[in-house]
């Protein structure tokens, strides 16, 4: 079996590990999509290292997608509560990438000790409902409930 399949199972099994670390391991966009499908079977990780790879805008995408998917209220209950994954390039630590703000409030619910799992998926709810001048967009939630397709 390669590398990223034996990475891939461990983290499917839902391990107790809470941290993992996978840094300068040449894992690229495409192996990307492979660990946020793993990622949504995982309920103990809590941090999942990826500094240092090739992970471009677009990988960080997916990741963020298995933490936090709002398509549908089962993919927004099923997406992954308890990790987060940090993939910038510390060999440019002059360089700060302006994350969007979405992510930054997905990363702080994942990463507050303070709540339940439960807290998490509630807090989730309500950031996904929530327009982007912070009102609460009613259509949305109907479209989540009924979806139009």
């Amino acid at each position: 079996m390669d590398p990223i399949g034996v990475i891939l199972d461990f983290i499917r099994s839902n391990n107790p590990t809470k941290i993992l670390r996978l840094d300068n391991n040449n894992i690229s966009d495409n192996d990307t999509l492979l660990l946020a499908s793993a990622l949504k079977k995982n309920s103990n990780l809590q941090q999942l290292n990826l500094r240092n790879n090739k992970i471009t805008e677009e990988g960080e995408k997916t990741l963020l997608n298995a933490m936090f998917d709002p398509t549908s209220m089962d993919s927004l209950v099923e997406s992954n509560h308890t990790c987060m994954a940090y993939t910038y390039d510390t060999k440019k630590p002059s360089v700060v990438v302006q994350r969007p703000p979405i992510e930054t409030e997905v990363l702080d619910i994942n990463a507050d000790d303070n709540i339940n799992i439960q807290q998490k998926i509630r807090k989730k709810v309500v950031l996904a409902l929530c327009g982007v001048d912070g009102s609460l967009s009613l259509i949305y939630l109907i479209s989540m409930i009924f979806p139009f397709n």
